[in-house]
């Protein structure tokens, strides 16, 4: 999970940056683990953007065969905001 008790975290983003990523030979997928369903995993190919929820969906990245690049960030709410400080 992405999220701790205290954690405002509800949707984890990745956007990944990976051009001519060859989802056959070079691996780092994100492994999604639904709770009570199948595994699913996505390829980290160029411009994919995968969206999950923070509290409920275990996830990992498998072993990459070359470097990859990706974006994370997390939307939130329930909380206060930093901003607000």
């Amino acid at each position: 999970f992405d999220t701790s008790v205290n954690s405002v975290r509800q949707i984890t983003c990745i956007l990944y940056l990976n051009k001519d990523w060859c989802d056959a030979t070079d691996g780092g997928h994100l492994r999604l683990l639904p709770l009570r369903r199948q595994r699913t995993d996505v390829a980290p190919e160029f411009d994919r953007l995968v969206l999950f929820s923070s509290t409920t969906m275990l996830h990992r990245t498998l072993p990459s065969r070359r470097p990859r690049a990706c974006v994370s960030f997390w939307l939130g709410g329930g909380g206060e905001s930093p901003l607000d400080r």
